[in-house]
């Protein structure tokens, strides 16, 4: 199997190694797991109202617009900053919808 991987005879780590590499891996993605999901939770409930559901509406209209400007499309750093605000929108309408089902 050495010679399928192509790797030279002594660069593979032991499995005990590896095992431990693995397992260090895993905790540090369910660490970071942990602080995106501090970071994602939702601020104070928003008021169920037909102008702030108009107000979103028009921010999710704006965000799209700013992504499909040809100036901000010229800028990786526009455009990344512009799809973040985007999906930051997305948010807010979710958790508006989600609170009207409750």
């Amino acid at each position: 199997s050495r010679a399928m991987s192509r790797e030279p005879p002594g660069s593979r780590e032991p499995s005990r190694e590896r095992a431990m590499s693995a397992v260090s891996s895993s905790t540090a993605m369910t660490e970071q797991r942990s602080r995106m999901k501090s970071i994602v939770m939702p601020a104070a409930p928003l008021i169920i109202s037909k102008q702030v559901f108009d107000e979103i509406l028009d921010d999710l209209e704006d965000g799209l617009s700013k992504i499909e400007n040809p100036d901000i499309k010229a800028s990786m750093v526009k455009l990344s900053r512009a799809e973040l605000d985007f999906l930051k929108n997305v948010e807010k309408a979710r958790d508006f919808l989600n609170q009207i089902l409750e």
